[in-house]
């Protein structure tokens, strides 16, 4: 697979952006690398997703909590986005 020069440039945008980011719900940026010719980024292991965090934590999952939590976590991303002027 080639790569044209106008994706490697939005891939490397892309990895200035990510390393930028300093919060603790970010997934931090380790490195980045090629793999057979495909760009790849380096994440820590995350050892949990949502809803085991859900059920580990006992919150309750009705839909009005999911209607409350939705509209909560996207001001919270969006606050920290504009706070750090990361937005394309």
């Amino acid at each position: 697979m080639d790569l044209d020069n106008s994706v490697v440039e939005d891939f490397l945008s892309e990895v200035v952006i990510m390393r930028k980011l300093n919060h603790p719900n970010v997934m931090k940026l380790l490195g980045v690398t090629v793999q057979d010719d495909k760009p790849c980024v380096v994440m820590p292991l995350m050892m949990t997703d949502l809803k085991v965090y859900l059920k580990q934590n006992k919150m309750v999952r009705t839909e009005l909590f999911i209607c409350c939590l939705i509209p909560f976590l996207l001001d919270k991303m969006i606050y920290f986005i504009f706070s750090t002027a990361v937005s394309h």
